[in-house]
């Protein structure tokens, strides 16, 4: 992860966002959005970034994800020990319910790169709004037959798929 950089469609979401209300919410647990200038970031399954007291996920310390954390090294103020932020098999999925809102908010939604197979994570798309815009960008055709709310497959990869989702959400305003 330490070589990984932000890619077209990240700095393109992030661009979004400095022109209409965007919010992403993204499955991993990598800064790559952020990097790119995006804002707004729901981290599904929790960061990479942060560091928290077991059984305590409401106190959350800044941490260099390229750095191990420690059996023993244990948070200043709860003493319990610290571990990476981030949702493991089997645990609860904290952010859903705040992913949930998103959803029935958004005029436009779209997903990327995603084999919607994975729960709780595709579960989420039945919240969208029905009155919404949505965009599948995933390079698999296949991905047709899954589709859990109507909406525009564009069979292809994230960079230029996102590319093509911003020229029509564009000509949509004109």
């Amino acid at each position: 992860m330490l070589e990984a950089a932000p890619s077209q469609a990240h700095y393109l979401m992030a661009q979004l966002q400095h022109k209409f209300t965007v919010r992403i919410i993204t499955q991993n647990i990598d800064d790559l959005h952020e990097r790119a200038g995006s804002r707004e970031v729901l981290h599904l399954h929790g960061s990479i970034q942060f560091l928290v007291p077991i059984g305590f996920r409401s106190k959350k310390y800044r941490q260099p994800w390229h750095e191990d954390v420690a059996i023993g090294e244990r948070c200043p103020s709860t003493g319990s020990q610290l571990r990476p932020d981030i949702v493991l098999f089997g645990e609860n999925v904290y952010e859903y319910q705040q992913a949930r809102r998103w959803l029935c908010e958004a005029d436009i939604v779209v997903v990327v790169g995603t084999s919607l197979l994975v729960e709780p994570a595709s579960s989420l798309l039945q919240n969208i709004n029905p009155g919404a815009c949505v965009y599948y960008i995933d390079p698999d055709l296949g991905l047709s037959s899954r589709l859990p709310f109507p909406g525009e497959l564009i069979v292809d990869g994230a960079n230029r798929g996102i590319a093509h989702v911003l020229e029509l959400t564009m000509e949509k305003m004109a």
